[in-house]
């Protein structure tokens, strides 16, 4: 099985999808434990509602409860709910990469376990991936990554060595920490542990998902049917959009209901248009990631339509891969990353500022939002 560090915000839901597959699901009595009262607030704010479920202290059973709740706001919220169990450094913890990949290794055709390749085994004991990373390379570093990059080759079978040399390098890119620094990290990493280890993305919420979206669909509610391929949504990406889908978002953004508007910023797909790039510099590139990753939560913040405080999960994941976990929210967490790593926090700012602009407009052109033709 080719596994490889997943070690961006950019790639949480990609993550996700890969390590649900590989996630004990056999832990039925403490879901069992869900609140009898599922009926959301009525008179909360959806900031609250959301970050109510957030600061109950199990995840799990709070993403479990949005997803019975009828809610249509709190089921746009609850795949992003528990992406932080997917970071590495949360499904890793405790183990070591031959562990971790025995664990996880498992024959595509078949599911049956399979030993791990042992030449990735050495890769992900060079990259370790459980600790915050810088976004910007120290300078020492920048002529070997680019070295690095300028000589991968597309190719049918795997460099190992190059991809060897890869992950030694990524694994000087960690964040030095101060003592303080350290303890928050890792009490943050526990927590997740604690959380999702054999509980995420079980077969109940996943059935309480589905049974909850498919009633919402067949009532028509639009942000249950945005990106939903088996109510028949067909485009790729972010930009362009087959005629019927941008209708949708055209309709999602004219109507301005909370819960469509946080199913446009949420998830891999989120419409928050082109980010200016202008600033990067030469060892960068995670910087890029980590704020497209971030940008549609930050911005759904920003309009009241989500949650970015310390429980949010946007937030843990960005702790857990980044650091800055004693920061207030998300937008700080990032700015505290950009100015710790030699880059301009502004950047942060003008980028939530711009999308938020645009929305407040119900300006799709300035997203860069189009037709297909």
């Amino acid at each position: 099985m080719h596994v490889e560090p997943v070690t961006s915000q950019a790639h949480n839901d990609k993550a996700a999808r890969r390590a649900s597959n590989n996630v004990h699901q056999d832990a039925p009595s403490q879901q069992a434990k869900t609140s009898a009262n599922l009926a959301p607030d009525a008179v909360a704010t959806p900031a609250e509602k959301i970050r109510t479920l957030y600061a109950s202290g199990d995840a799990i059973d709070a993403q479990l409860r949005a997803a019975r709740s009828g809610d249509a706001f709190l089921l746009a919220h609850a795949p992003l709910m528990t992406l932080y169990c997917f970071e590495q450094a949360v499904f890793r913890h405790g183990k070591s990469a031959r562990e971790w990949m025995t664990q996880i290794s498992v024959d595509f055709k078949t599911g049956k376990p399979i030993p791990p390749d042992e030449r990735r085994i050495a890769i992900n004991e060079a990259y370790p991936g459980v600790g915050p990373l810088r976004v910007q390379l120290p300078p020492e570093l920048v002529a070997t990554s680019i070295r690095l990059l300028r000589a991968a080759k597309p190719s049918a079978q795997p460099d190992y060595a190059h991809e060897l040399e890869l992950a030694k390098l990524r694994s000087l890119q960690a964040v030095p920490l101060t003592e303080a620094q350290r303890a928050s990290h890792t009490a943050a990493v526990e927590r997740a542990v604690a959380e999702c280890n054999g509980r995420a993305m079980s077969t109940e919420y996943q059935t309480a998902y589905r049974a909850g979206i498919d009633r919402l669909v067949a009532n028509a509610v639009v942000s249950a049917r945005l990106f939903n391929r088996r109510a028949g949504w067909t485009s790729y990406g972010a930009t362009r959009f087959n005629e019927n889908d941008y209708e949708l978002v055209q309709r999602a953004m004219a109507e301005f209901q909370p819960d469509g508007i946080a199913k446009l910023l949420g998830g891999s797909s989120a419409v928050v248009g082109r980010i200016d790039t202008s600033w990067l510099t030469e060892g960068s590139v995670e910087s890029i990631m980590m704020l497209e990753g971030n940008l549609g939560s930050m911005v759904a913040c920003a309009l009241g339509v989500s949650d970015c405080g310390p429980d949010s999960s946007r937030f843990r994941s960005a702790c857990i891969n980044f650091g800055g976990c004693d920061q207030p929210d998300l937008a700080a967490l990032l700015r505290h990353v950009f100015e710790r790593d030699g880059l301009d926090p502004a950047v942060i700012d003008r980028e939530i500022n711009r999308v938020v602009d645009a929305y407040q407009r119900r300006d799709l052109d300035a997203l860069g939002v189009r037709r297909k033709k």
